[in-house]
C-alpha cells in the first residue's frame, strides 16, 4: 500500500462480491449464535459476527489465552476498531441440502501489492450453535469456537456502508 494513502486513510479497492444484509433471519434458522468473538482453536485467530452481516476480524493472539482475549475485549484494553479494509468483510449463509447443515461464506479484501484488488472466500459449515468449521483454514485455523463477550465492539467502519 503506498504510504501516503495510508496516512491519508484512501485504500484503493474492488466492490465485494457480497452485499451487506441483515442476518437475523439465517442466524435463526441456523442456530448459530454471534453474542461473542468466534476463537480458533490451534491459533486464537479471532473474528466477531453482527446482525447486520459485517465480519470484524482481531487478529492473531498467539500465545494468549482465550480467557485473555476475551477480558482484553470485554476491559477495552483490546480497541478493536477496524484500520485497513481487510480488518472487515461480509458474510452470509445458504443451506446446502446434502449435508442438511447451514454453511457460512466469509468475503473480505486481500492487498495485493499496494492496494485491495482482489477478495478472498471462505467457505465453512455451522457445527452447532456456537462451532463453525472451515475445510481451509481460514486465517489459520479450522475450527472457531464462540466465546461470549459483555458487549461486542461496534461494527461501524469507513469501508462497508
Amino acid at each position: 500500500m503506498c504510504l501516503s494513502c495510508g496516512l491519508l486513510n484512501i485504500h484503493p479497492r474492488t466492490k465485494l462480491n457480497m452485499q451487506k444484509k441483515d442476518q437475523n433471519e439465517n442466524l435463526k434458522a441456523s442456530g448459530l449464535k454471534i453474542n461473542g468473538v468466534f476463537i480458533g482453536k490451534e491459533n486464537n485467530s479471532a473474528f466477531v459476527l453482527y446482525e447486520n452481516g459485517v465480519i470484524l476480524s482481531c487478529g492473531v493472539f498467539g500465545s494468549s489465552t482465550k480467557d485473555d482475549i476475551v477480558s482484553r475485549i470485554n476491559n477495552r484494553t483490546l480497541v478493536l476498531k477496524p484500520k485497513i479494509p481487510s480488518d472487515v468483510g461480509l458474510y452470509g449463509f445458504y443451506f446446502n441440502e446434502v449435508t442438511n447443515r447451514y454453511n457460512i461464506v466469509i468475503e473480505k479484501w486481500e492487498i495485493t501489492g499496494r492496494v485491495y484488488d482482489s477478495s478472498v472466500r471462505y467457505q465453512g459449515v455451522v457445527m452447532d450453535s456456537v462451532t463453525l468449521y472451515f475445510k481451509n483454514k481460514m486465517i489459520l485455523d479450522n475450527y472457531y469456537i464462540l466465546h461470549k463477550l459483555d458487549v461486542k465492539p461496534d461494527s461501524t467502519n469507513s469501508f462497508i456502508k
